[in-house]
């Protein structure tokens, strides 16, 4: 069992379809970050839906806490557009629950502790985990993709996109969280990488049952692909590396200590550093790149050979 909370985002979608075709899960929660809050939400509920997934999404933070919003449309495309997500049918209402109670009342009410993932901006969390202690506590182990910590960052020289985004809130949880914390980062996320033509044989896979959704994800990967470093380097899918780390650690380099993300400062916003050499903080530093890619592209097909709510089996 496991929440996601997330700011889809084509990295984002493939962590996504990763989880469905590995674990229960049992809520999603969307943040801004990638795009803005509305499309970040409609892209998850339509995935989902096409899918025949029936998990509820819940809406969350609409900016940082302190920073206004930037977004990586040049990254992901302008909203659903380019990501080919506006071929999908529009997915039911939102819920008028906001994301942060969603996930105090889901894991309140648990009956035993279980994980949460997060693959964007870490508003949505901090919110929860500072403002919910009882219900916080209930987090069996917080999985987070973001920072850098000595690769170099991919939105300015030292800061990955995420914890640029709200660096704020990236910090607080580092710091304060009351919950193990694993932080998978650009260090190991960026070694493992997928061609274009790998990418498509994911969409293939759903266009064979799903070709409404196959021709999305066919759009939006394609997009994706082309903003790689060449066919033969590929591109990094960095969200889905995070959903293996949770899946399987052990597969993965760990160093523990305490770690700071610097809030501000022209060149330093969102810069992931370490402090002390003692700490409950893990952030992954090297990575098994064969057995993280073989999983996420066993768990994706997995996701496509799955039988929705109410479909024949």
């Amino acid at each position: 069992m496991v929440w996601a909370d997330m700011d889809p985002g084509v990295d984002d979608i493939a962590a996504l379809l990763a989880l469905v075709g590995t674990t229960e899960l049992v809520g999603v929660s969307t943040v801004a970050g990638n795009h803005a809050l509305a499309d970040t939400d409609a892209h998850a509920r339509r995935v989902l839906a096409a899918l025949g997934v029936p998990v509820p999404v819940y809406a969350g933070s609409e900016r940082p806490l302190h920073w206004p919003l930037e977004t990586a449309g040049t990254v992901h495309g302008p909203a659903g557009r380019l990501l080919g997500l506006d071929r999908l049918p529009p997915a039911g209402p939102v819920p008028s629950v906001h994301a942060v109670d969603a996930l105090r009342e889901a894991f309140a009410r648990a009956a035993e502790p279980f994980d949460l993932i997060a693959t964007g901006p870490l508003t949505n969390v901090a919110r929860f985990l500072a403002g919910s202690p009882a219900a916080a506590r209930r987090v069996r182990a917080l999985w987070v993709m973001g920072g850098s910590l000595a690769r170099g960052g991919n939105i300015s020289p030292l800061a990955e996109f995420n914890f640029y985004v709200d660096p704020h809130a990236a910090d607080w949880v580092l710091r304060e969280a009351p919950v193990p914390v694993y932080v998978v980062g650009l260090d190991v996320t960026e070694r493992v990488r997928w061609t274009a033509a790998e990418l498509e044989r994911w969409a293939d896979a759903f266009a064979a049952v799903r070709p409404a959704l196959g021709a999305a994800l066919a759009a939006m990967f394609g997009y994706y692909a082309g903003r790689g470093d060449g066919p033969e380097r590929g591109v990094a899918v960095h969200d889905a590396v995070a959903v293996a780390a949770w899946h399987r650690p052990t597969w993965f380099a760990w160093r523990r200590g305490r770690f700071r993300v610097e809030p501000g400062g022209r060149d330093t916003r969102g810069w992931l550093w370490q402090e002390r050499d003692d700490g409950p903080v893990a952030v992954a530093t090297d990575v098994d790149v064969t057995a993280v890619k073989a999983w996420v592209d066993a768990a994706v097909l997995r996701a496509a050979a799955r039988r929705g709510a109410g479909e024949e089996q």
